[in-house]
């Protein structure tokens, strides 16, 4: 039966059923925290172990079995009541959109869609790498990888292409340049005077 027996989360995975003891001696060891969220049966939410009385101070056995023999002897004639353990709450971290990684893919599409080339390729780039370094750092699950990963391509191609579009306009006004300074001037001979009689 579950009562009186305690779960704990511990790197965002839900851990138990464990004893009270157990939890004490998993707080001395330093494999949890007081921070530590714990829930048993009866309890509306996880609570933070350094506020949670019972785990804190060691509790006589003997008190709380005695307790609970004393209330149901209380009532002659009583028909005890078995109580339904209730499984422990799921403990679930929201996901969270990373916006960084939002504002890349749009910066990628509009750079390449509008022809915006290098002006939104840019930081559509600068974006899609933030969003990536808070995918590696956040402690909590972010969505988002694959808009940022798009992000980053688009904007790169955009780059590129702005590039490839730069080099060519460098390239054939090079080349007008050098065809205008090799031109040999041409000149149209003048008509030849007529005969005055």
């Amino acid at each position: 039966m579950l009562a009186g027996m305690w779960f704990y989360a511990k790197n965002g995975e839900q851990h138990g059923p464990v004893e009270a003891d157990e939890i004490r001696n998993r707080l001395s060891r330093g494999e949890i925290a007081n921070t530590t969220l714990v829930w048993k049966e009866g309890m509306s939410q996880w609570t933070a172990l350094g506020e949670v009385l019972e785990l804190r101070e060691p509790v006589p056995g003997g008190i709380a079995q005695a307790s609970a023999t004393a209330a149901s002897a209380s009532a002659p004639g009583a028909t005890p009541v078995t109580q339904m353990a209730q499984p422990a709450p799921n403990l679930v971290t929201p996901v969270q959109q990373n916006t960084m990684a939002l504002v890349s893919m749009i910066l990628g599409i509009v750079s390449i869609a509008i022809c915006m080339m290098a002006l939104t390729g840019i930081p559509a780039v600068i974006c899609g790498h933030i969003a990536r370094k808070q995918f590696r750092n956040s402690p909590h699950p972010q969505t988002g990888q694959g808009m940022a990963l798009t992000g980053l391509i688009l904007g790169y191609i955009a780059i590129v292409l702005s590039l490839a579009f730069i080099a060519m306009m460098v390239a054939t006004s090079w080349v007008a340049a050098s065809e205008a300074a090799n031109a040999v001037p041409v000149t149209t001979p003048a008509p030849a005077p007529t005969p005055v009689p």
